[in-house]
């Protein structure tokens, strides 16, 4: 059978089939039948800084937006999920503020912090396994984290190159390739890297400076069996 309508999403439904409803045979139903089924719950699909960064490369002013499969109330939002910064006896919960990006888009809602993110710290959205949609009494079935970070402090996390297999050595011609643990603007990395004794440096006319990325290559012309040391200023 087909309803007449659409069945609302998180509700839960009974098809009963009374006693002495017949077969095309003729042969009656000694007891009513019944079967239960529910329409899908409500569920945060994604849940993304906008506009869209690193998950551990947050800003203190981000603002976040959850993708659900079905409408959800922001209000609603606003009880069922915890946003926390910070860990362990640290960790602490930030009030933010839901509302709707697009009016005629139940689905999205835009979550800003009522106040800035702490750096390099560990940011925590917790669904509540009670959030309900608009349209059904069902709540999720399951609770839901999404974690993230904000920046911490720019290190480096290596310099590297190999040749044959063994860390610490390059082929010429070989870039060498500098790993941050932040993005940074490719004019800046270029303007800090040093390599000693000094070797021509082919870098990129295509990528953009302000282009921001946290791994580089650094295309120097090395000279075979010279060694070279690569610091980051």
């Amino acid at each position: 059978f087909a309803p007449e309508s659409r069945l609302p999403e998180a509700t839960e439904y009974t098809v009963t089939v009374p006693a002495g409803t017949r077969s095309l045979a003729g042969e009656a139903l000694a007891a009513p039948f019944e079967s239960t089924f529910p329409t899908l719950r409500p569920h945060v699909e994604r849940l993304d800084a906008e506009p869209e960064v690193a998950t551990d490369q947050l800003l203190p002013g981000e603002t976040f937006v959850a993708r659900l499969n079905q409408a959800v109330e922001p209000r609603e939002v606003e009880r069922a999920v915890a946003l926390t910064v910070g860990e362990g006896k640290q960790a602490r919960r930030l009030a933010f503020r839901a509302s709707r990006p697009d009016a005629k888009n139940g689905k999205l809602v835009k979550l800003v912090p009522v106040s800035p993110l702490p750096l390099a710290s560990k940011v925590s959205f917790v669904v509540d396994a009670s959030l309900h949609g608009t349209e059904g009494p069902l709540p999720m079935k399951e609770g839901h984290t999404f974690d993230m970070a904000t920046y911490g402090p720019l290190a480096v996390k290596q310099v590297h190159c190999w040749d044959g297999g063994r860390p610490g050595h390059c082929r010429p011609g070989v870039s060498v390739e500098v790993e941050l643990s932040n993005g940074v603007a490719f004019s800046e990395l270029r303007s800090h890297v040093r390599i000693t004794p000094p070797v021509a440096v082919a870098w990129s006319k295509t990528r953009a400076d302000e282009a921001k990325d946290s791994s580089f290559s650094v295309p120097a012309k090395l000279r075979a069996g010279t060694a070279y040391r690569v610091t980051v200023t």
